[in-house]
């Protein structure tokens, strides 16, 4: 379980998938799941994937990378967070990586 204060920090750097819930099945409250919570509601239907590619906590963003056409996203409603790991080699600067 997460907490919702730090819920936006774990979202950084990790693949989500992309789905939708119907707003008649979108829970009550903040709209944060997790946990056992998060078991009972309903399956969301999942459109595609992204990377959270770094998150803006004072403005409540997050900055996504996805295939996915805007069409879709916008239907969006629902991140979903497994436990898959980016490799930390990715998220390391390099001298390929530096702007020269």
């Amino acid at each position: 379980s997460v907490l919702p204060s730090e819920l936006m920090a774990c979202l950084n750097a990790s693949i989500v998938g992309l789905a939708r819930i119907r707003a008649e099945q979108l829970p009550a409250g903040d709209g944060f799941a997790s946990g056992p919570h998060a078991q009972s509601q309903p399956l969301p239907e999942c459109v595609g994937v992204g990377l959270v590619r770094s998150v803006d906590e004072q403005r409540g963003l997050l900055y996504i990378l996805t295939p996915v056409p805007a069409s879709q996203l916008a239907s969006v409603s629902v991140l979903l967070r497994g436990t898959i790991e980016l490799p930390v080699a990715l998220l390391q600067q390099t001298e390929a990586t530096t702007a020269s």
